[in-house]
């Protein structure tokens, strides 16, 4: 479903790959956690709203296909240093990388990955994953983003002309 969502920005990013190579196991991008796994894995007491979090974490709200390359240098990043990659004065040389892949701007990296401004208040030093508000925004963010995934799905194949007579 994710790939299907962000189809456009992987043709676009590695059309040479699917031009060349049929093998799976070489493909030149990672699934990328936005909220990486590593920042709430070591975490021990949060009880249930941490356990929520973590389980949300699995979910194709928090996955987007991403360039090899650029996820294993954001690995352990918040999800607002990951969406961004712009702000960081001494990041010059990811920038640089980004930008082979024709991302220009923060708003641009929000957008081919499908997330809300919201996302950028997931910053790993204000946000306690152990804080039910908190877990709560985090887990509304990762639904939103399922939403527009699922309704990209949705509306570019035409799911409502199956069902004609349908009405709510």
């Amino acid at each position: 479903m994710i790939m299907f969502a962000m189809g456009d920005v992987i043709r676009n990013w590695f059309d040479d790959f699917f031009k060349k190579s049929l093998d799976d196991i070489s493909r030149p991008w990672d699934m990328d956690h936005l909220l990486a796994v590593g920042i709430t894995k070591n975490l021990k007491k949060g009880g249930d709203h941490l356990t929520a979090v973590k389980q949300w974490q699995q979910t194709i709200g928090n996955i987007r296909p991403w360039p090899l390359e650029l996820n294993r240098h954001d690995l352990s990043l918040p999800p607002s240093a990951k969406l961004q990659p712009f702000d960081d004065n001494d990041n010059t040389g990811y920038q640089d990388a980004l930008k082979t892949y024709g991302l220009q701007a923060n708003d641009h990296v929000l957008e081919v990955s499908l997330c809300s401004r919201e996302w950028l208040n997931i910053d790993g030093e204000t946000v306690e994953y152990k804080n039910q508000n908190d877990s709560k925004f985090i887990i509304d963010c990762f639904i939103e983003r399922m939403m527009v995934i699922y309704t990209k799905w949705y509306e570019e194949l035409r799911i409502n002309r199956l069902f004609p007579d349908y009405s709510e």
